[in-house]
């Protein structure tokens, strides 16, 4: 799981040539891919003072949309991706690096269960306590139940950094609701595994609204709670998983519940702090 991205010139709109073969570059298991797997990826440089709106928008003659951005990285695409995934287009720059992290491996579940806390004051639609939902997460963290953990091959008792993106949740406390969100979002954050179980009915994963991205109004204007069925995909270095997922989330408001995610850990799993 692959996708190749073209190095080309923003002002000539022609690839750059080195050694006589255009300059590829190749990111294995990574968000973009996992939202838009069949799209033509192309990266370039908009120069400060040099580079003109002319210049980028002769690209539409080639179907191509500058999407995300990060750094002097500007990643351009034949599918307008970027509005499916943020609902302000300054997102797109703001967490653009996020699509393009790769990582070693991809896989698969299914009939997952997902319980989203509101970062700020631990509420949860009525899971549990919130004073004692909001001791489970931190600055981007989230747990995952140990079971899961050890099903997908991690360390014992050893958390990894992650991305993840979300294509579609069913929300509902039971089997028989089966309202399907379509929207989709990113997150990252770091995982720690633990015994989910006692937690309600039983926890695959536990999210915090700060490892949500890319959507305003994430934080306490979120559905938070359980019974939501969907669509994850998780990856995570040295052995990768996408998950489809089954859970929901109780509404607090508007913003439709997370379920469907894809996580990808940029680096090294982290030492577990006996705190956990």
């Amino acid at each position: 799981m692959a996708i190749t991205l073209e190095h080309f010139c923003t002002k000539t709109l022609e690839p750059i040539i080195v050694n006589g073969v255009p300059l590829t570059e190749t990111i294995e298991h990574c968000l973009a891919e996992y939202f838009a797997p069949g799209a033509t990826y192309k990266i370039g440089v908009v120069y400060q003072g040099l580079t003109k709106e002319a210049d980028l928008q002769k690209l539409k003659e080639q179907g191509l949309s500058l999407e995300f951005a990060a750094s002097e990285r500007f990643y351009f695409m034949d599918e307008a991706l970027r509005t499916k995934l943020f609902d302000q287009p300054h997102f797109g720059a703001a967490y653009g690096s996020n699509m393009f992290t790769p990582c070693k491996s991809f896989g698969e579940r299914e009939n997952l269960r997902v319980l989203v806390l509101d970062a700020s004051t631990g509420e949860n639609g009525g899971v549990m306590p919130p004073d004692e939902a909001i001791k489970l997460v931190g600055d981007g963290d989230g747990k995952i139940d140990a079971r899961l953990h050890q099903d997908l091959n991690n360390q014992s008792q050893t958390p990894f950094q992650t991305r993840f993106g979300i294509k579609e949740r069913s929300c509902g406390l039971n089997a028989d609701d089966k309202a399907i969100d379509f929207t989709w979002q990113i997150g990252k954050g770091t995982f720690a595994p633990r015994d989910l179980s006692s937690i309600g009915n039983g926890y695959d994963l536990i999210i915090s609204t700060d490892q949500l991205k890319g959507r305003v109004g994430e934080r306490g204007s979120r559905r938070v709670g359980e019974g939501e069925s969907g669509r994850a995909g998780e990856l995570k270095e040295g052995s990768t998983q996408v998950a489809k997922s089954s859970n929901c989330i109780l509404p607090l408001s508007p913003t439709p519940p997370l379920l469907p995610l894809l996580f990808i850990p940029p680096s090294p799993p982290l030492p577990l702090p006996h705190s956990y």
